[in-house]
């Protein structure tokens, strides 16, 4: 086995890196999503229960689940380019669809 010395020294010795694995992110993004409305919910609670609660972990809680949507968005608008589900058809980029004269 080569030293990491040697691998970083010469890279073309290094055994080719693997191929990417396609993941549905939208199961990713909706687990974080669903902890931080879990978090701002307990939150939210704790500062509602006694008045003087954290209110910089409800804000902290509101951002995370706005960037939790964000990340939503952008992976639906990603998804056909990338991912090979069903139901989407990918086609070539050089392909002209039929539609309305110019």
């Amino acid at each position: 086995m080569p030293s990491v010395l040697d691998l970083v020294l010469h890279p073309d010795r290094r055994r080719p890196d693997p191929a990417p694995v396609r993941v549905d992110l939208r199961i990713v993004f909706s687990a974080g999503l669903a902890a931080w409305v879990v978090a701002l919910v307990v939150t939210w609670a704790l500062a509602r229960g006694d008045g003087n609660g954290p209110t910089e972990a409800v804000w902290t809680c509101v951002a995370g689940v706005g960037l939790g949507v964000v990340a939503l968005v952008w992976e639906h608008y990603r998804r056909p380019e990338d991912l090979d589900l069903p139901g989407v058809v990918d086609r070539p980029a050089d392909v002209d669809l039929p539609g309305p004269a110019a």
